[in-house]
């Protein structure tokens, strides 16, 4: 799991955005979360609000979709799974909110203040012209800046005749696929909230429509979002495959 989530594809594409790249606390957000939903420990709290607030102070969004992860994960388990809750569950949690917020909350509150602010908003939160989504069949294969395609090889001729999108990588592996595979037939009881949680990512990865080779074919629920404030925020959907590494890995 270690070497899929530090090896993922979509984390290299952004190694000119340190903001996406330092994604090193995003693992120990999930392990204190799953630590809070099955034991309820203070210290486990208090080890989130840390990991949280360590992927603020490395980027504001990073922060917000690891928080996404996280809310998605824990909506899963009260719905599904609610026998493991206790007062303990809920007082960790505060206690994790609370930390992250003493923490990062200062230095991140001008991008707050600056959210709600029209005119510094513009700024932030303004799309790109062209929705940067992902194309479906870029999950399944290597992208053009994959060593063997990027090279003079005949890898570099196939994808020129036949693959017709050009994005960020968001190639999966097909190690992970394997990995997920075997894993979701093995122990489908305690896969079941990471596959949720990778499904809806890689839904909003998407965006507003499905893609498939370069061609649109049908509007997508990332539509629904449009000008909600996760859509602004978050700005371009294929930014969901950063976060995808997590349920994929584990």
């Amino acid at each position: 799991a270690g070497l899929v989530f530090a090896f993922y594809p979509a984390h290299n594409a952004y190694r000119t955005h340190l903001n996406f790249f330092s994604v090193q606390w995003v693992p120990l957000c999930a392990l204190f979360i799953v630590r809070i939903e099955r034991r309820g420990r203070l210290w486990d709290g208090l080890g989130a609000g840390l990991s949280f607030a360590l992927c603020g102070l490395s980027g504001e969004r990073l922060l917000l979709l690891a928080a996404f992860w996280a809310a998605l994960w824990l909506a899963y388990k009260l719905v599904f799974e609610r026998h493991n809750w206790s007062r303990k569950t809920a007082r960790a949690l505060l206690l994790a909110i609370v930390t992250c917020v003493l923490i990062a909350g200062p230095l991140l509150a001008p991008l707050v203040v600056g959210f709600f602010d029209p005119e510094i908003s513009q700024n932030l939160t303004a799309p790109t012209p062209q929705e940067k989504r992902t194309d479906l069949l870029a999950y399944f294969l290597p992208s053009r800046y994959h060593p063997l395609i990027s090279q003079k090889t005949i890898f570099k001729k196939l994808y020129k005749r036949v693959v017709n999108f050009w994005e960020r990588s968001a190639a999966i592996g097909y190690g992970a696929l394997a990995l997920m595979a075997w894993a979701v037939w093995k122990r489908w009881r305690e896969a079941r909230p990471w596959v949720f949680t990778a499904l809806i990512s890689a839904l909003l990865a998407l965006g507003s429509t499905l893609e498939f080779n370069g061609r649109e074919l049908i509007p997508l629920p990332y539509k629904l979002l449009t000008y909600t404030p996760l859509s602004a925020a978050v700005r371009n959907p294929e930014r969901f495959n950063i976060v995808l590494a997590l349920p994929v890995a584990v």
